[in-house]
């Protein structure tokens, strides 16, 4: 079948491309013997010089233009930097990159694949399974809209907008998803002129939200709806990410109606001092931050996933991010308008525990409050108009996202909490504030729940003892009441070997 590409689409590419066109189809097969004149191979390549991706495929890639076998056994087989190392070690299972930044992760795409497409025309074959999942990963990463999650050190990708990508996979895979994602591009690209597969349809796919567990990288998404108006919480417990991860665990991203609803911050330049004081530390995610001091990167745990009484649920814990304290996170997809929360935590000796929340808009409903000094901390300094209430019995503010939509987000009572609100750094800097709750709690044990509202409708809760004596942090049995709705009543015990979580209505 001929390609789908016509070949007067060549006259759409940008000067630069009609030459690197030319310049491997014509002067590229004359390279080895001028170069072979001018350099000997060890000249351009030193052995104990291939420390990094492009250094490392750089130097295989000589390897095949000289025909240097030691060379080439180098970039493909060294056991600390080599090839193959790089897929067995660098990628997760499930084919995340594990730095879990999904810029790192297109990166190092970049950096692979001229190496491994040259082994293919030398007859190499280098195109593995595990090599499919490292380009399957971004697409069943995705949120609704067909944007990637920002978390780490990352920004928002839209893999639309890097679907040429997809070319050379749908050329070496012949998987529906990679031919997908074609439709999204006008296919005048180099990788379509030199990769193009013949496709049976230009619709674009809209994403199906599902909930699924990606125990690889370490997230747990909860999702219900169909196409960009559809309800997407994405948890993460992942493994340590190195460098570029932030302190995290248990923290999340929620997507809803087209928009995110509770963003995570993601990162900006390096070296500024603000990427070190807010977006790197816990408080600016909405997770837990013990004493004033951010969590470690270590990884978490998924302790429970599944589906009881049409409910999905996660129950995750922090492992060792917190020193000396156990935190235990549920999130219930109650239906595609309510997400329900509950954080249990215990400890041998009492902390200050600050619960912290990040939810996109504008404050409209704030219970007042009380200027509040922050602690002499740049972090908590950052806070811009912070204010202070005290509450036992529960609170509730919201946010407007737009002008017809607001989101609520309501806690229960039972235990005395300082309530600070101001606003924070959102996505792309100081500019943009995005409303910030702190729930602040000193005490060695103790159960918040709490939930989120997409619809506005701020639920009741309350607290029911079941007789068994134990405390909350050990099974919590929570009845949560939306305006107009029948009662859910929900039941979490993490350390049930068969029942961690149940749900009534």
């Amino acid at each position: 079948m001929a390609p789908a590409i016509a070949w007067a689409e060549v006259g759409e590419l940008p000067i630069s491309g009609v030459l690197r066109v030319f310049f491997a189809t014509l002067l590229l097969p004359l390279l080895p013997k001028c170069l072979a004149q001018l350099f000997d191979a060890s000249a351009v390549v030193h052995l104990g010089d291939l420390r990094h991706q492009q250094g490392c495929y750089g130097g295989g890639l000589v390897g095949l233009l000289y025909n240097d076998p030691e060379l080439l056994d180098k970039a493909l087989n060294d056991e600390a930097e080599g090839y193959w190392q790089q897929l067995d070690e660098g990628i997760l299972p499930g084919g995340v990159w594990y730095e879990g930044s999904w810029g790192y992760h297109f990166y190092t795409m970049s950096a692979l694949i001229p190496l491994t497409e040259a082994c293919r025309h030398c007859g190499i074959d280098l195109y593995v399974d595990k090599l499919k999942s490292f380009y399957e990963a971004p697409l069943r990463s995705v949120m609704p809209d067909m944007r990637l999650p920002n978390f780490n050190d990352a920004g928002l990708i839209d893999v639309t907008k890097s679907s040429a990508r997809f070319e050379l996979a749908a050329a070496r895979w012949d998987a529906p998803a990679f031919r997908a994602m074609l439709s999204y591009t006008k296919r005048a690209t180099r990788e379509a002129l030199l990769y193009g597969v013949a496709t049976a349809t230009r619709e674009k796919r809209d994403v199906t939200a599902r909930s699924a567990i990606h125990p690889g990288a370490g997230y747990a998404v909860l999702a219900q709806g169909e196409g960009k108006q559809a309800t997407w919480l994405c948890l993460k417990y992942s493994p340590s990410a190195g460098y570029h991860d932030h302190p995290d665990r248990l923290g999340f991203i929620l997507y809803a109606r087209g928009q995110i609803i509770a963003p995570d911050p993601g990162s900006l330049s390096y070296g500024l001092d603000l990427q070190r004081d807010w977006y790197k530390t816990t408080l600016s995610h909405s997770t837990l931050t013990v004493d004033e001091t951010s969590q470690e990167r270590r990884p978490g745990k998924c302790l429970a996933f599944g589906t009881e009484g049409g409910v999905d649920y996660a129950i995750l814990e922090d492992g060792e991010a917190i020193p000396g304290v156990r935190f235990i996170r549920t999130a219930a997809l109650v239906d595609q308008d309510l997400i329900v929360f509950v954080d249990q935590v215990v400890s041998d000796r009492g902390h200050q525990l600050d619960f912290s929340y990040h939810q996109s808009g504008t404050w409209t409903n704030l219970p007042p409050g009380r200027p509040w000094t922050p602690p002499d901390s740049p972090t908590y300094k950052t806070l811009r108009e912070p204010t202070i209430r005290d509450t036992g019995n529960g609170f509730t503010a919201s946010t407007r996202i737009d002008e017809q939509w607001d989101v609520a987000f309501s806690c229960a009572g039972g235990a005395p909490t300082e309530v600070v609100a101001g606003t924070g750094p959102g996505i792309g800097g100081a500019h943009v504030q995005v409303p910030c709750l702190v729930l602040r709690r000193q005490t060695k044990a103790t159960t918040l729940g709490w939930a989120i509202a997409l619809d506005g409708r701020a639920p009741t809760f309350e607290w029911i003892d079941d007789g068994n004596s134990r405390p909350r942090w050990q099974a919590a049995h929570l009845r949560v009441t939306v305006p107009g709705q029948a009662s859910a009543t929900l039941r979490v015990e993490p350390d049930h070997a068969l029942k961690p979580f149940t749900i009534e209505r």
